[in-house]
């Protein structure tokens, strides 16, 4: 008689396909990458559209009044853990045309919305990239000119000077609500501009202290290099007494 561990059972087509199920559903698992939380989601909705944590501002009661909507109308999504992020994308493209945190009524007063002239950054970034020196094609700089301004219009268009931008267009902005006589909305871009100026103003702390902390070990460095090579001169000293003695 055959051990029983040398015996092979033929599989049927039905057990064939039910074995292959359940090894693709084992890879499936296995090999599956960890899925982000709802908490990450929040954290990635906030860094691309951080006008979402500042309370009272449009994006923020946009993103509350939607996430209240699709409680009651489509829960479902609200089971995806990437929920912030779609919802914040829908507000996003809703406020497309508008300055974040602004909302005009059609009119106030005396004042019609037509009559106000709001900038985005992208406004400001186009001025700036407008008022580029445009040289003569006889200009005996012609070809370094042309060159200087593709660079700064690569460096504008990337999204390095967004936040400037933004603030620049901000400020702007506050003034012509001003004038306008709206100061309920000039206040809530004021509060923008401030929350942008405090986050500054800690980037500019910590790069003090970041740039304090390597000059401080800097000199530790120096003194140290500068005690070792007093030790090495007293060594030989000591070294050319000694054969001085001998």
């Amino acid at each position: 008689m055959f051990p029983a561990k040398n015996i092979i059972f033929p599989l049927s087509g039905k057990r064939f396909r039910i074995l292959s199920a359940l090894v693709a559903i084992f890879f499936a698992t296995s090999h599956a990458p960890a899925q982000e939380t709802v908490e990450q989601w929040k954290a990635k909705a906030i860094e691309k559209y951080p006008d979402i944590a500042i309370p009272g501002s449009l994006f923020n009661k946009q993103f509350v009044a939607e996430y209240r909507r699709r409680q009651a109308t489509d829960p479902k999504l609200l089971e995806n853990p990437q929920w912030p992020m779609l919802i914040a994308q829908s507000i996003a493209k809703q406020l497309e045309a508008k300055i974040p945190g602004i909302d005009i009524p059609a009119e106030d007063g005396n004042v019609n919305r037509t009559q106000i002239k709001l900038l985005t950054g992208e406004d400001i970034k186009n001025r700036w990239i407008e008022q580029f020196r445009q040289p003569r094609t006889l200009d005996r700089d012609y070809h370094a000119v042309l060159k200087v301004n593709a660079a700064n219009r690569e460096a504008i268009q990337s999204g390095r000077y967004d936040d400037r931008a933004n603030k620049e267009a901000a400020r702007i902005n506050m003034a012509t609500l001003l004038a306008a006589g709206l100061t309920k909305e000039a206040e809530v871009v004021r509060q923008i501009l401030a929350a942008h100026d405090a986050n500054d103003a800690r980037k500019a702390a910590e790069a003090r202290e970041n740039t304090q902390r390597i000059l401080n070990q800097m000199r530790q460095d120096d003194m140290r290099r500068a005690i070792e090579q007093q030790n090495r001169e007293l060594q030989d000293l000591s070294h050319q007494v000694r054969q001085l003695r001998y």
